[in-house]
């Protein structure tokens, strides 16, 4: 799966498709401050004074520009990407009820529903030093996002992995990270180059999505290329190869990736002693069908199959390590279809299929956990005027979760079987081009929890003038219980968090400012004590909790010419009674402070490209068991560091065609994190040991060689 997250992302540095012009109004005079992007996609610019544009994109094949002007009516141009697209002339007409103008982005990182200039897009992802090619590695270099560098998961405003969802093309991914043993870091199943959309919401998010506490992060997958190609990748993990097939009014993309850690733990020593390093192979399937009335069908099929074994100390007692062996299988399969039904309405239709497998052995324990869940979602959207848009539809879902636990010859199965299904409506309102509203309910109900919430949306945005704007968000949120806690009870109700968010953005041409205040209020979240954990009535909704803080956030890719830059502060406040927890305190995965810089650079005289991150986290929580109740959670990790830097070489004048070498070094300056501390019991000493949650080594090196044959 890497080479196709860095491989293309290099190869399309120096693969980009320049486009220019100017925009100017009926009397002929230039309108500065307009946007123009490509529509589904996140490349765009700004107009100057004299309304001249340029900028490049990695998108292919045929693509509708997007012209857009506070006041004006918006234009939209198909253009053909393979030819000439520099010197486009376009004349826009007042309209000065035009919803355009004011857009509702509390708690969004996107373009605002395609309707902004964007912050983010899937090029970051791929050439962030630090992400090495992950989409939530990149993402937790936003504001609101948490380090926990022992998971890899998204943790969001306070929030834990399982309260942040992951859709693609609107349907729900239930598995999207590779399977890793304890305090071994993942990362996502999924390429970033398999989309041309990423909405990161950090909070107040849209009717449409539920069974998300904290954010959901909404991916749209890729539309039909413009050509024919085969990728091939060679790197110190493993091996890749992709094609790609465009046919009259369809294209394919079949993806292969095998990696194997071994060669590279023999050279670079790990803190875990790995009978069998990370063993994977990663396939996917992509097809994509224009079909009448602008319409597009697309399916995605994916499979993953990962296997690792570690032996895991006995700390405190005597006794030799007990080996833990893991087994993951993985398929996700999604089609999704969206085309206008009238003038004014568009369908969006989609239907998903997740399965997912796993096998845990150590001793004579075996844990055999395995969920079929699935999808059938209808969304429609209707124009009604400039000032009036309503979205509407319904979610079907089905979740069916069996764990077999056998200790010896002793079975035991704890299943858990759900329907549940959605309803919601949002209206977006505009009574003025300085004034948004978007009002919307969703409500859900599951079946096997015999349980119906109603959970109200509201956002608003002012617009102050050309550049900058206020927003504000409140919702309610609910999510059924993890599935860790379902196995044993039915009688438990979904966790709810209230948000309110308050926004305030400044952009102008390539620069972006923007900081969020906001707060969280946490009820009826599951508690249990661990001395009863297979008892039904141990679990409850007795725990509450919540979080609030600031972000801020800079984006620049105007000031330094072909250099992008961004930096990201969040201050994070936050408690829960929770859980097992004693009292209620800060869960050990979060810090108060968290900063991260990011830099990229393109040299054209030496057809490079380098890129470096630095992340720092104040310390997170941790417990000490030695110490009495009332010091629950109140001892504290050091500071975290961390440098990452990646260099790319295009190597194709030399070789006659694409060709790049890549090389990175995540933590360069081995900074000795601590994520936090394990305990384990010493009969010697009669207290409990602290074990240190170290990275597995120092620092990660990664280096490789991408070739693209075209046909």
């Amino acid at each position: 799966m890497l080479f196709i997250i860095i491989a293309n992302s290099f190869l399309t540095l120096t693969a980009q498709t320049h486009i220019s012009g100017d925009i100017k109004n009926t009397k002929g005079l230039p309108l500065d401050g307009a946007n123009i992007y490509i529509k589904d996609s996140y490349d765009g610019a700004t107009s100057d004074v004299e309304g001249k544009f340029n900028f490049e994109t990695s998108t292919t094949g045929t693509q509708i520009l997007v012209v857009q002007y506070l006041g004006y009516n918006s234009v939209e141009k198909s253009i053909d990407l393979s030819k000439n697209n520099n010197n486009l002339s376009f004349i826009l007409m007042e309209d000065t009820s035009s919803l355009e103008p004011v857009v509702l982005i509390a708690g969004s990182f996107d373009a605002s529903d395609e309707k902004k200039a964007v912050v983010f897009k899937p090029m970051d992802i791929a050439t962030t030093a630090s992400a090495s090619g992950d989409i939530y590695g990149a993402l937790s270099t936003l504001p609101g996002s948490q380090t926990v560098g022992e998971e890899g998961r998204l943790f969001v405003r306070g929030g834990e992995a399982y309260e942040a969802k992951t859709h693609i093309d609107g349907l729900q991914v239930d598995v999207p990270y590779l399977y890793r043993l304890q305090d071994i870091p993942t990362r996502g199943r999924f390429s970033p180059l398999l989309f041309s959309g990423t909405m990161f919401s950090t909070g107040g998010y849209s009717a449409e999505y539920g069974q998300a506490l904290s954010s959901v992060l909404l991916l749209t997958t890729n539309g039909i290329p413009s050509e024919d190609k085969i990728n091939i990748s060679l790197y110190s993990l493993g091996l890749g190869l992709s094609q790609t097939k465009v046919l009259k009014k369809s294209a394919y993309i079949l993806s292969l990736d095998y990696s194997n850690f071994k060669p590279y733990f023999n050279v670079i020593p790990q803190i875990t002693a790995w009978k069998k390093p990370p063993e994977s192979f990663y396939s996917t399937l992509a097809f994509v069908t224009e079909t009448k009335n602008d319409g597009l069908n697309k399916t995605l099929i994916s499979y993953n199959r990962d296997e690792s074994k570690i032996l895991y100390p006995y700390y405190g007692y005597d006794q030799p390590n007990t080996l833990i062996s893991l087994l993951n299988n993985n398929v996700f399969i999604k089609n999704s279809h969206k085309q206008y039904i009238t003038d004014r309405t568009k369908i969006h239709t989609g239907i998903s299929f997740n399965y997912d497998k796993t096998l845990i052995e150590l001793d004579t324990i075996a844990i055999d956990d395995k969920l079929i869940s699935s999808q059938l979602k209808t969304a429609l959207t209707t124009r009604f005027s400039n000032k009036i848009e309503l979205s509407y539809g319904g979610d079907l879902f089905y979740k069916n979760y069996k764990e077999t636990i056998t200790i010896i010859s002793d079975e035991s199965d704890f299943i858990f079987k759900d329907f549940q299904g959605a309803l919601f409506a949002e209206a977006q309102f505009s009574p003025s081009p300085k004034l948004a509203f978007r009002l919307g309910v969703r409500g859900e109900y599951s079946n096997t929890l015999n349980s119906s919430k109603i959970m109200p949306r509201i956002s608003l945005a002012y617009k102050i003038n050309k550049y900058s704007q206020f927003s504000s968000a409140y919702g309610i949120f609910n999510q059924n219980p993890e599935f860790q806690y379902l196995k044993f009870t039915d009688k438990l109700d979904p966790e709810t968090a209230n948000h309110f968010i308050l926004n305030y953005q400044y952009k102008n041409k390539n620069r972006v400012f923007r900081v969020e205040g906001y707060y969280k209020k946490y009820d009826n979240l599951v508690t249990y004590i661990t001395e009863n954990i297979n008892s039904e009535d141990n679990y409850q909704n007795n725990g509450f909790g919540y979080a609030k803080g600031i972000d801020i956030f800079y984006r620049d890719s105007e000031t330094i010419k072909n250099g992008n830059f961004w930096f990201s502060y969040s201050f994070l406040d936050t408690e829960k009674l929770y859980k097992d927890f004693v009292n209620s305190a800060t869960p050990s995965f979060f810090s108060k402070h968290n900063f991260s810089f990011v830099y990229k650079q393109w040299i054209s005289k030496i057809n490079s490209h380098i890129g470096m991150t630095y992340t720092f986290a104040s310390g997170r929580p941790y417990f000490d068991p030695n110490k009495p109740n009332e010091l629950f959670l109140s001892d504290k990790t050091k500071n975290y560091n961390n440098l990452s830097i990646n260099y790319a070489y295009d190597m194709s004048n030399i070789a006659k065609f694409p060709v790049t070498f890549y090389a990175s070094v995540n933590n360069v300056l081995g900074s000795k994190n601590i994520f936090g501390y394990k305990n384990a019991f010493n009969t010697n000493s009669n207290s409990y040991d602290l074990i240190p949650i170290q990275p597995q080594a120092d620092r990660f090196y990664l280096i490789a060689l991408f070739i693209t044959l075209n046909k």
